[in-house]
């Protein structure tokens, strides 16, 4: 997809909720996914996150987001040794989830 189109809905969802990540349905910066994972204030709302070296506690908290539909996963957190196989740690995700992606 163009950059600016990127930007354009990133700009969109950061919008709807600027000083609350957790209201938000995408979220895409780590500091705010690491927050909302860390506290599981974004069970509700999240359609779609990402996670980057995620410790064992965050395939937890997926669990807790009922609305999760797309999860993608960056460097190898498919396999880290801190959140273990994602298809050891299917029990966590929500009914919900349609997408994963590892690359």
């Amino acid at each position: 997809m163009h950059d600016r189109i990127v930007e354009m809905g990133e700009n969109i969802v950061r919008r709807e909720h600027p000083d609350e990540p957790n209201k938000r349905s995408r979220l895409w910066v780590r500091e705010e996914i690491e927050h909302v994972l860390a506290d599981n204030s974004g069970s509700e709302v999240a359609r779609c996150t990402c996670l980057y070296n995620a410790p064992g506690i965050v395939l937890k908290a997926l669990g807790n987001m009922k609305n999760l539909r797309c999860l993608i996963a960056y460097d190898g957190e498919c396999y880290n040794d801190d959140c273990g196989r994602i298809d050891e740690a299917h029990e966590y995700f929500p009914n919900s989830l349609r997408y994963i992606n590892c690359s």
